[in-house]
C-alpha cells in the first residue's frame, strides 16, 4: 500500500502541469534531475518553478553529484524549486553550480536542505563528508540578484553560502521562516555568509529564523564592507553561537574596511541564547564609520555573555534551559547537535509573542513508511498524518501519531501525506 500511495501522489503532481501567470510550473518525477530538467527546458517562461516530490531520491547529491545549473536553457532568469505539499520535501544537496549570465532569482522553498544524506550519514560519524558541502560555493563567477531561502531547515553543512570565484556578485540574500542548525563545523568551517575580497553583497535579511549550532562567525561580511547597504535580522531566535573559538563575531565588518555610507544593520525582536566565551557581537566597520544601527526590543539569557562590541539586548533573569523547551546539546568532539525545540518554555516571558521566531521546531528527518490494513492507516514512525482527497481538500489530520482510522471515509482513492 505504500507503493500505491506514492504512484498515487505522482500521477497526481504530473497532471497538475499547467502555466500561471506566465510561469512554468514543473513537477518532477522521485528520480528526476533537477539540473537536467532545466537545460532541457523548451517553453517560453523565462519563470520556472520545479516542483520536487515527496519522497525525492535527490539524483545530484549520490556519488559525489552537484545541482548542475551551469547549462540552464537560456531564456530562464527567474527559477523556484520547492517541496510539493505541506510539509517540507528532503532535498540533499552538495553545492549548486550557476551559469556565468545574470539570473535575476533562485528561490528554495519548503525544503529540508542538508549537507549530508541524514538517514544513511549520521552527522557524528560522517562529519568529513559534511566538510566539503556547502548550498552556494562560488568556485565559477557567478552572477545571482536575488536568492532566497523560505520555509526551510538548513543544515549539516561547512558553510551555506560561500562565494570565493573572481568577482561574484550575489546582490540580494534572504532568509525567511527558516531552521538554520549544525554549521561551519570543523577545521576550516564557514558560515552563513563568506564572502571573499571582491564579492558583491548589497543586502541580507534573516527574518523569523531559529539559528542554533554555528561553529565560527555568523556574518562576517569585511570583505563587502564597502558593497552592503542593509543588514537586518528580525525576530530570530540564536544559541549556541561562534562555539569554535575565540574573537568571532555574529556580525562583523572588520575594523579597517571603509564602509558604505549607506549602511544600515538592525537587530529587532529577537532573542540570543549561549555563545563561547570570548566571542563578540556586532562590529559595524572602522572607526569613524557612519553605520546607521538599530537594536530595539531584543532579550539575551544569562548565557549571552559578550566580550566586546556588545549591542542593546533587555536581560532575560534566567539561562536557555529556563526560557525554551528543549535548547539543543551539542558534541563538539563528533561536530553534531541535537534537534531543538526554541518554543517559550517560560510563558512569563515579557516579550513573549513579541520576540523570537515562530519556527522554533525542527522537526528531525525521517522517512516515514505507510501501510495500510483496510481500516487504519500505520507510520513506522511518529510524525504529522494528513488524508486528502484527489481533488486536494483536506479530509483528515492528526499531530504526532502513527497510527489513524479511516473507516469512516468511503472507498476511493487518497493522498496520503507524512511530516
Amino acid at each position: 500500500m505504500k507503493k500505491l500511495f506514492t504512484i498515487l501522489i505522482a500521477v497526481l503532481s504530473f497532471t497538475s502541469l499547467q502555466k500561471i501567470y506566465a510561469q512554468d510550473v514543473i513537477t518532477l518525477g522521485v528520480s528526476d534531475s533537477i539540473g537536467s530538467t532545466l537545460k532541457n527546458y523548451a517553453g517560453s517562461s523565462s519563470n520556472v518553478t520545479i516542483v520536487i516530490p515527496t519522497g525525492y531520491t535527490c539524483p545530484e547529491f549520490a556519488g559525489g553529484k552537484k545541482l548542475d545549473l551551469t547549462a540552464l536553457s537560456a531564456g530562464i532568469t527567474d527559477i523556484t524549486i520547492k517541496g510539493d505539499g505541506a510539509s517540507q520535501v528532503i532535498l540533499n544537496t552538495k553545492q549548486i553550480e550557476f551559469p556565468t549570465r545574470v539570473i535575476n532569482s533562485l528561490t528554495m522553498k519548503n525544503l529540508k536542505l542538508s549537507g549530508l544524506d541524514e538517514l544513511a550519514n549520521p552527522v557524528g560519524s560522517n562529519y568529513t563528508t559534511m566538510m566539503g558541502n556547502y548550498i552556494v560555493n562560488s568556485t565559477t563567477a557567478i552572477n545571482v540578484t536575488n536568492l532566497s531561502f523560505i520555509d526551510c531547515s538548513i543544515a549539516n553543512y561547512r558553510g551555506v553560502i560561500r562565494l570565493q570565484s573572481s568577482t561574484p556578485t550575489l546582490s540580494n540574500i534572504s532568509f525567511d521562516n527558516c531552521v538554520i542548525r549544525n554549521i561551519g563545523y570543523g577545521t576550516g568551517g564557514y558560515c552563513l555568509i563568506n564572502p571573499i575580497a571582491g564579492s558583491t553583497i548589497k543586502t541580507v535579511s534573516v527574518k523569523n529564523c531559529t539559528i542554533y549550532s554555528f561553529f565560527s562567525n555568523f556574518l562576517p561580511l569585511s570583505n563587502v564592507a564597502t558593497t552592503v547597504t542593509s543588514v537586518i535580522i528580525d525576530k530570530c531566535t540564536f544559541d549556541q553561537m561562534m562555539l569554535g573559538g575565540t574573537g568571532k563575531y555574529l556580525v562583523d565588518f572588520g575594523s579597517t574596511a571603509v564602509t558604505t555610507s549607506s549602511l544600515s544593520i538592525s537587530v529587532t525582536n529577537s532573542l540570543f541564547g549561549r555563545v563561547a566565551i570570548t566571542n563578540k557581537g556586532i562590529r559595524a566597520g572602522a572607526t569613524g564609520n557612519t553605520a546607521v544601527t538599530n537594536y530595539n526590543n531584543n532579550y539575551a539569557t544569562t548565557d549571552w555573555v559578550l566580550s566586546s562590541n556588545v549591542f542593546t539586548v533587555n536581560a532575560y533573569s534566567g539561562t536557555v534551559s529556563n526560557l525554551f523547551t528543549t535548547p539543543t546539546t551539542v558534541d563538539l568532539t563528533n561536530y553534531s547537535a541535537t534537534v531543538g525545540n526554541y518554543s517559550i518554555l517560560d510563558k512569563s516571558f515579557v516579550g513573549l509573542g513579541a520576540a523570537g521566531a515562530t519556527t522554533a521546531v525542527n522537526i528531525p528527518f525521517v522517512s516515514a513508511t505507510i501501510t495500510f490494513n483496510g481500516r487504519e492507516i500505520t507510520l513506522s514512525e511518529v510524525s504529522n498524518l494528513n488524508v486528502f482527497s484527489v481533488t486536494g481538500e483536506l479530509l483528515k489530520s492528526a499531530e504526532k501519531t502513527n497510527c489513524m482510522s479511516v473507516t469512516d471515509l468511503p472507498k476511493g482513492l487518497y493522498i496520503v501525506k507524512t511530516g
